[in-house]
């Protein structure tokens, strides 16, 4: 919802493949990879037909942040495409 309303919502501003899979900023960029391809972040690096829509992604990250606690064994950072394939119990 951050990319739609950060271009205006425009078309396409996020899709899939008719078979699923990955969702992609303006059909091109793997949402994963969002810290990429700056046509995508700036109309002045950009072109026709994103241009008129950017920018899509920015590279602001969102961050978080936990205390450790005394139990905690281990810190995993992964990206989505982990989490698609595999859960935090089996990754423990």
């Amino acid at each position: 919802s951050l990319v739609r309303a950060r271009c205006g919502y425009a078309p396409r501003a996020i899709t899939s493949s008719t078979s699923g899979g990955i969702q992609r900023v303006a059909g091109s960029l793997a949402i994963t990879r969002a810290l990429g391809d700056a046509y995508l972040k700036t109309p002045k690096l950009s072109f026709s037909p994103y241009k008129q829509h950017a920018p899509y992604i920015t590279a602001l990250p969102e961050v978080s942040s936990r205390v450790l606690q005394g139990g905690d064994r281990m810190l995993v950072l992964a990206s989505d495409g982990v989490w698609e394939r595999v859960t935090g119990d089996k990754i423990a």
